[in-house]
């Protein structure tokens, strides 16, 4: 089955439009690549500057009101908050105090 001169006149042209097509769909996907990376960067700007905005305006809120958390209310110790036992030993924030043996 080779390939008669009337069939080669047909079958050259086109693989000549077949590569100009593979090569222009390479360089969409290339061109593609290059805009979602661009729009990466400028998000990941954008984020960055909000971020930077909101660590000014804490900063400002923490010299208005030094002290007090983000809600306006004044810092607790952490040591105040635990009650002690009858031991002396502070009791721990979420373990239990008895253990169920019954299986």
């Amino acid at each position: 089955m080779g390939l008669e001169s009337v069939e080669l006149q047909v079958a050259i042209p086109r693989t000549v439009d077949a590569g100009k097509m593979q090569a222009e769909q390479q360089e969409r996907a290339a061109a593609m690549q290059n805009l979602v990376a661009y729009q990466a960067e400028k998000q990941e700007e954008i984020n960055r500057s909000k971020v930077l905005q909101q660590e000014q305006s804490a900063a400002v809120k923490n010299e208005r009101n030094p002290g007090r958390g983000r809600d306006g209310r004044p810092f607790q110790k952490e040591e105040g908050k635990r009650k002690k036992t009858k031991g002396g030993q502070v009791a721990h924030p979420y373990k239990g105090k008895f253990i169920d043996i019954s299986g």
